[in-house]
């Protein structure tokens, strides 16, 4: 998530985050950065759908637009906090637009957070098996990384 837009001050003096001058920050750095987009919002809500489907206790890689990290560990989230444009207050930082999203990428090996220098806390993905079931679900743009599968939602 870009954190472009300064919160500002409601009534009571608490931060109220803009989430329409957010969106149109979005949009402009969507079309300053690049060329292809793959998914809609139906499309990002099938993909969470389809991964749960698979292995709800899935570990991806969330890339946001606008983000200078190469990308966040995370789970899934919840299919109910699916809204129509949205992910709703399941991340650390609260809803997140589907038009966010960079890319996701499986990783073949899930690290728990704040356990990430603990290898006998990992365990492996079935990346064949989640592939599979992207294949049967729709046209996806998809790439293999060498350390999983990553499903682009700009290039």
């Amino acid at each position: 998530m870009c954190y472009a837009v300064e919160p500002k001050m409601n009534k009571n003096n608490k931060k109220v985050f803009d989430f329409g001058a957010h969106s149109a920050i979005v949009d402009r750095l969507v079309a300053k950065q690049f060329s292809r987009s793959f998914m809609s919002n139906a499309k990002w809500r099938r993909l969470i759908t389809t991964l749960d489907s698979v292995e709800p206790e899935l570990q991806v890689i969330w890339k946001f637009v606008g983000s200078k990290n190469d990308g966040v560990r995370w789970s899934l989230p919840a299919i109910e906090s699916m809204q129509e444009e949205y992910l709703d207050n399941r991340f650390w930082f609260g809803p997140l637009y589907y038009k966010e999203i960079e890319w996701l990428e499986i990783p073949l090996v899930a690290k728990p957070w704040g356990k990430e220098n603990l290898p006998i806390t990992y365990r492996d993905q079935d990346i064949e098996k989640v592939r599979k079931a992207l294949e049967k679900s729709g046209r996806w743009s998809l790439e293999d990384t060498g350390t999983g599968l990553r499903i682009y939602g700009y290039r």
